[in-house]
């Protein structure tokens, strides 16, 4: 993998911090809205649920509320129920225990996650303060060994919002839950950087102590990617990243890899003029 292929000169996230949560264009749900032929995907009209996962406004998911095809619900932990056209739960998903989204049984997910670490040790999921906690234990044993003295950094919120021990990768963590809920054959379709399936390695510190590494769980989970949408690295205004968006469980339904088309880049744009 070439260096710094996940953040570019112009995107140093060290000296120039970006947005953790990046709104999804509503052009874009529209575009994934037609992508699917739900025809072919649902036998029963009453039962085709789609969910969207911190789904803010809906802007991934508006199309599908719109029609009495389908039953939209939408969970978040922020309140958007005024702006979200169908049933809102405001809720963190990671931590959940209402029925509606436990007992739920989506035909299909939807999902722009947020990307980076929260700033306070009490917001982590567990697996995301263990693997905290599992970074901090090795790093203060390998400096006592080496320096014969007592490590001075202390295991808190500063030096975990500064990313010293925060390194979990959020889409990959929206992921797992997802497939813990709803199983790893449940469709999904999630915005994400080449992070979660290229920046991974054979060794981590997980997998030290008896744990997992990422490319082990992707490729033994169960689900499959069936279609990769490669977008531009100029997607997101303001941040420049590699990005895709990658579809579990779809069959063949479309494309292995495409790009997005010339008549969505032109709503698109003109999206982000009346935006600005």
């Amino acid at each position: 993998m070439p260096p710094g292929l996940n953040k570019t000169k112009e995107n140093d996230y060290n000296k120039n911090p970006k947005n953790n949560c990046i709104r999804t264009p509503r052009s874009f749900g529209k575009l994934i809205y037609g992508k699917i032929p739900w025809d072919v995907m649902a036998n029963d009209k009453e039962s085709t649920i789609i969910l969207d996962i911190g789904c803010a406004n809906g802007n991934l998911s508006w199309k599908y509320a719109e029609s009495d095809y389908f039953k939209v619900y939408g969970i978040d932990i922020e309140d958007y129920s005024d702006s979200f056209n169908g049933t809102f739960i405001q809720d963190d998903f990671f931590k959940t225990k209402k029925e509606t989204i436990s007992s739920l049984k989506p035909n299909l997910v939807l999902c722009n996650p947020t990307w980076n670490n929260p700033k306070k040790l009490e917001n982590c999921t567990p697996f995301e303060l263990d693997k905290a906690k599992t970074k901090y234990e090795l790093d203060k044993a390998k400096y006592e060994k080496t320096h014969n003295k007592s490590y001075d950094i202390e295991f808190d919120d500063d030096n975990y919002g500064k990313s010293k021990y925060g390194k979990a990768y959020f889409p990959e963590l929206f992921l797992k839950k997802i497939f813990q809920m709803y199983g790893a054959d449940v469709p999904i379709v999630i915005l994400t950087s080449y992070t979660l399936i290229m920046n991974v390695r054979c060794q981590t510190r997980n997998a030290m102590i008896g744990g997992q590494t990422r490319q082990n769980w992707l490729r033994d989970c169960g689900a499959k990617i069936t279609s990769v949408l490669e977008m531009p690295l100029d997607f997101f205004p303001g941040v420049k990243m590699w990005w895709h968006t990658l579809f579990f469980n779809l069959g063949n339904l479309l494309p292995p890899v495409w790009f997005l088309p010339d008549e969505y880049l032109t709503e698109y744009y003109i999206e982000l003029q009346q935006n600005n």
